[in-house]
């Protein structure tokens, strides 16, 4: 960006640490000038749950605000902050940069969105969304991302109906951003792991070693990157192993059998691993299902109607465990319908799955 550019350029910045979230800022407002930095933390000292806004730039702190919960919903709060400051900020016209750090365990996502629609129905001007950023601690990244701890074990829940795990706060936001920047003494594993869940298009590096001003001229594209995170696209080819990181990628045009699906959903969906995807079962044909699991943390669901795509199987599993990749390939072959069982599909329309609880009643599926 130049320095005649009409724009505040906002970038975002996701972490579950804090550590991490405050470096990677640290690097824009040490690295840009004119930058401001607007950080979000939750309140929980107190009987509902509230919202910490601070304004800081290099002078100090502009503003320091608690934001009481609209109707108890985080989410809408958020968002409707975000959009309100940014056009304050806009309308001061002091700074270029304005780097929105969002409170820890928040996927980027709904934030980035929410920007982008303000832009385009014209409620946000002067402003242009910027590269999201992911923030990992490097020195806990496997752990984190591979680990069983859930966000309310290390007190990062959003609420007390938050049941998230720590993987799967951390992969929503490596997944979807544009840059993940490793905080701290990183491992060889640690950035293995990192360069095997980044987007494609992603860059993976340090804050000391990141170039901000070609970062902060980039722009997100929300396109794209929810392209990038969504369970029913293709496949990416799986990065090449190293440093003891793998990935496999399990396709298959054909069903799993629902109850050797359940018999063996632990062996192929729990352990040290990231596994993402959609699955379909013949009980619920014209349903397409999505699989998402981080560590001991597997979660199934209904994505919707497959309409112009083939129904399809199809999991991305990353690992760290030479033992796992082979338990997992296994049993992904085991759970596929045989040749013999895909002659009588038409016999499990409607049929209990066993799967109700997860993906709604398989008769009205079918």
């Amino acid at each position: 960006m130049n320095d005649s550019s009409p724009y505040v350029s906002v970038a975002i910045i996701a972490a579950v640490d804090p550590v991490a979230r405050q470096s990677a800022a640290a690097t824009f407002l040490l690295d840009l000038p004119d930058v401001v930095q607007v950080s979000y933390g939750l309140v929980t000292d107190r009987p509902a749950m509230a919202l910490h806004r601070v304004v800081a730039d290099q002078d100090g702190t502009a503003e320091s605000e608690v934001i009481e919960l609209d109707h108890e919903c985080l989410g809408c709060t958020l968002r409707h902050d975000v959009l309100e400051t940014l056009v304050r900020l806009a309308e001061v016209g002091r700074w270029r940069t304005a780097v929105l750090a969002l409170p820890l365990a928040t996927p980027p996502e709904p934030i980035a969105a929410a920007i982008d629609t303000a832009i385009r129905d014209g409620r946000l001007t002067g402003i242009r969304l910027a590269p999201v950023v992911a923030a990992v601690d490097g020195e806990t990244a496997v752990q984190d991302v591979l680990g069983d701890d859930l966000l309310d074990e290390r007190g990062l829940a959003h609420g007390s109906r938050d049941r998230r795990s720590v993987g799967e706060a951390v992969c929503a936001q490596v997944e979807y951003a544009d840059a993940v920047l490793a905080v701290g003494n990183s491992g060889r594993q640690a950035i293995g792991l990192l360069r095997h869940l980044r987007a494609p298009s992603a860059f993976l590096a340090s804050p000391h070693r990141v170039d901000v001003a070609d970062l902060i001229g980039r722009r997100h594209d929300l396109e794209l990157a929810r392209t990038r995170t969504d369970p029913l696209r293709p496949a990416a080819s799986p990065r090449p192993d190293a440093d003891g990181v793998w990935t496999l990628v399990l396709q298959s045009g054909r069903p799993f059998q629902p109850h050797r699906l359940m018999a063996r959903l632990e062996d192929l969906g729990t352990g040290s691993i990231r596994s993402r995807g959609h699955f379909w079962l013949p009980s619920r044909p014209g349903v397409a299902c999505v699989w998402d699991g981080s560590g001991g943390q597997l979660s199934v669901g209904v994505h919707g109607p497959w309409r112009d795509r083939m129904p399809g199987t199809s999991l991305t599993v990353t690992g760290v465990d030479a033992a796992e990749r082979e338990r997992i390939r296994d049993a992904f072959g085991a759970v596929l319908m045989t040749d013999q069982e895909l002659g009588d599909l038409d016999a499990w329309r409607g049929v209990d799955d066993g799967f109700d609880p997860w993906l709604g009643a398989a008769s009205s599926a079918a």
